[in-house]
């Protein structure tokens, strides 16, 4: 099952790449993955065109649970652009929100950096990190 979790972290960092590409930031997104193995983008609207980062993910969740009525999904994760502390400095990240079936929820921190051509380079997660997760409980 830590596949599942590793095929949603990959596709939040592509979706993160493009969308810091093109606009330098992002809202949090989310995507889901069902019992055949297939990547489920899940989107929220409440009609507001700007929404603090907090009620986004809140209705993110609102949607993933109101998306998997029948029960479906295995893994889903919601992708936030955030800054976490790095020595002196503060570092932009991806926080990525993981609830797995099998697993109990988790946070993971991806930092990542810009260069000045606006390549997006994210920190190496190894299969070991990866691995050991399941220890960081939200």
């Amino acid at each position: 099952m830590k596949d599942n979790i590793g095929i949603l972290i990959e596709s939040c960092k592509q979706m993160a790449k493009e969308l810091l590409i093109e606009f330098g930031e992002f809202y949090p997104f989310a995507f889901a993955l069902d019992k055949k193995h297939e990547i489920i983008p899940v989107a929220a609207y409440e009609g507001e065109e700007v929404l603090s980062v907090e009620k986004e993910i809140t209705l993110l969740e609102k949607a993933l649970r109101h998306s998997d009525r029948n029960l479906t999904y295995t893994t889903v994760i919601i992708c936030v652009d955030v800054f976490t502390p790095n020595s002196n400095e503060k570092s932009s990240a991806l926080e990525l929100r993981v609830d797995d079936k099998f697993y109990k929820s988790f946070n993971v921190y991806i930092r990542y950096e810009q260069s000045d051509n606006g390549e997006i380079k994210f920190e190496e997660i190894s299969d070991e990190v990866l691995g050991n997760l399941i220890y960081f409980p939200r």
